[in-house]
């Protein structure tokens, strides 16, 4: 199919002038707006735009996740090949949804539960939907995280999701939504907020999956670079339009609506055009050192954060390799200290036992105090004095509070 219109014989997902209405006190507001295109098997159609132009609402449509509070499908049709999802029950519905057609949220920290293990919720995955039973269960749900490459799974299913790395995370997020090879697989931003390695790992991923299953793929994404990279096609929305709609090459060669070419020219390029200046050299300048004497603001000496030797009133769990080991660095104020590393790595742990949001062992002096073993209550005013900014603003701030 090399239009976008939606209309393809030999589609294995179609969207057919589909509008979506917000409901306000106002009364409703159109936020899509007769969008149309068509899915072939094995596939990957990427929805560009802006934030806030419609891509998440029209994977929730497809979905029949909408919040009926605040949102409704006003007009149009989606179908799964033949049938159409918006006249299904919504127990039919159910089994659609995972078994066919398959979603990777943005953030898999939110739509992880929090209170299982990874294990527990891959293996419900494949009972729901496939009717397995017994070791082929635990057998499949190993298999799945072999497949994408997330290594020693038996002791990672035994684990958490705060256990895990949002590279981690993502990809069992991926492994639950392949468990039951579905037809569709619609991924949300997968790479939002993971390193340029693991971004790359999993775009990887996702063309290992579609060559080996053959699974049609909605990839939605405001990044230029991953759907030049990812796209066989390209719908580029803006304000609940498809604003235009051809194959990756013509997106890129050819834009032909304004905002497409708007989009492409905002996308930062290394080295200079023909005919230009070469870009300056951008080089490294030297910090002065600290004056003589400063103490550090903030001393670590010897941390180790070890999820595995946690234990609780019933259980102690075996000691496991350490998310963070034998960590030392100064800080001295007016300072930057960057901690680099993959994904994994012990960056985000070592954050949290700075503040006392983990347990660890070693020394953390906060501005001249010992935290280690300190109470809630002596806790506060050191957590005035130092804040941290988390990786995932959906899981930090109250959805119940303005």
């Amino acid at each position: 199919m090399a239009d976008g219109s939606g209309r393809g014989r030999d589609a294995v997902l179609t969207v057919d002038n589909l509008s979506v209405d917000a409901l306000t006190p106002q009364g409703a507001r159109r936020v899509i707006d007769g969008i149309s295109f068509a899915l072939a098997p094995g596939e990957t159609l990427c929805l560009a735009g802006e934030s806030g132009s419609g891509k998440s609402v029209t994977a929730l449509s497809i979905m029949r996740l909408l919040p009926r509070a605040s949102l409704r499908i006003a007009g149009g049709d989606i179908r799964l090949e033949r049938q159409s999802l918006p006249r299904l029950p919504e127990r039919a519905m159910r089994d659609v949804r995972g078994g066919e057609i398959a979603m990777i949220f943005q953030e898999p920290m939110t739509s992880l539960n929090p209170v299982h293990s990874i294990g527990a919720q891959l293996t419900e995955a494949i009972r729901t939907h496939q009717g397995a039973e017994g070791s082929s269960v635990e057998r499949r749900a190993r298999d799945m995280l072999n497949v994408v490459h997330i290594s020693d799974p038996a002791r990672r299913m035994k684990q958490y999701p705060h256990e895990l790395s949002g590279g981690m995370r993502q990809r069992v997020m991926i492994a639950m939504a392949l468990s039951c090879r579905p037809k569709v697989l619609l991924a949300d931003e997968p790479t939002t907020a993971l390193d340029v390695t693991v971004q790359a790992q999993i775009l990887k991923l996702m063309r290992e999956l579609k060559r080996e299953f053959g699974t049609a793929i909605i990839l939605i994404t405001h990044d230029m670079g991953v759907v030049a990279e990812m796209a066989d096609r390209v719908a580029v929305m803006r304000e609940g339009r498809v604003v235009e709609a051809a194959s990756v090459l013509d997106i890129f060669e050819r834009p032909q609506a304004d905002y497409t070419r708007e989009l492409l020219a905002a996308v930062p390029r290394l080295g200079a055009f023909a005919g230009t200046d070469a870009p300056p050299r951008v080089t490294a300048t030297p910090r002065p050192p600290a004056p003589d004497g400063q103490a550090p603001v903030l001393s670590v000496k010897n941390l180790v954060v070890d999820y595995g030797a946690s234990s609780n009133l019933f259980r102690r769990r075996a000691s496991e390799a350490p998310a963070v080991q034998d960590v030392s660095f100064d800080i001295r104020p007016g300072r930057t200290l960057g901690l680099v590393g993959e994904s994994g790595s012990g960056k985000s742990t070592t954050g949290k036992a700075v503040l006392g949001l983990v347990p660890f062992t070693g020394s953390v002096i906060l501005g001249g105090t010992s935290i280690r073993g300190l109470s809630a209550s002596a806790m506060r005013p050191v957590r005035r004095a130092a804040q941290m900014i988390f990786q995932d603003p959906y899981a930090s701030l109250d959805p119940r509070m303005t």
